[in-house]
C-alpha cells in the first residue's frame, strides 16, 4: 500500500451544523486540519486539508461532542506519495455525538457502489 501524502475534505453542512473544529483521527492520533476555509454552521461549506505522510490504517472524522452534525455532501480527496490521487464523493450522513465517521470504510463502500 502506498503512503498517503495529504487528505483534503470538503464538507457541506445540512440543517444541523457544528460549532466545533473539524478534526481527523488517523491511525489512532487526533489531528487538526490546515488550510481551512468556510464554516460548519447549517448550510455552510467547509474545506481543509492535512499532511499525513503515512500508510493509512484508519481514518475517522471526529464526531462532535454534544449534538448531531448533518453532512449534506462530503468529498474526500487523497494524494499518495507516488503522485496518484483519489476522490470520493460520499452521500449525506449524520455524525452522531461520540460516533466518529469512518472515512476509510466510507471510501471503500462508495468505490464498490461506483463500479
Amino acid at each position: 500500500m502506498s503512503s498517503i501524502d495529504t487528505i483534503r475534505l470538503t464538507l457541506v453542512t445540512g440543517s444541523r451544523g457544528s460549532d466545533e473544529a473539524v478534526r481527523l483521527r488517523v491511525n489512532g492520533h487526533e489531528m487538526e486540519m490546515h488550510r481551512i476555509s468556510g464554516g460548519t454552521a447549517a448550510g455552510e461549506t467547509w474545506e481543509g486539508q492535512r499532511f499525513i505522510a503515512s500508510e493509512l490504517r484508519s481514518c475517522h472524522l471526529v464526531a462532535p461532542s454534544a449534538a448531531p452534525w448533518d453532512l449534506r455532501n462530503l468529498v474526500i480527496e487523497c494524494r499518495f506519495e507516488d503522485g496518484t490521487r483519489t476522490t470520493t464523493r460520499a452521500p449525506a450522513h449524520t455524525v452522531a455525538p461520540a460516533h466518529d465517521l469512518d472515512l476509510l470504510a466510507l471510501t471503500l463502500r462508495v468505490a464498490r457502489v461506483e463500479r
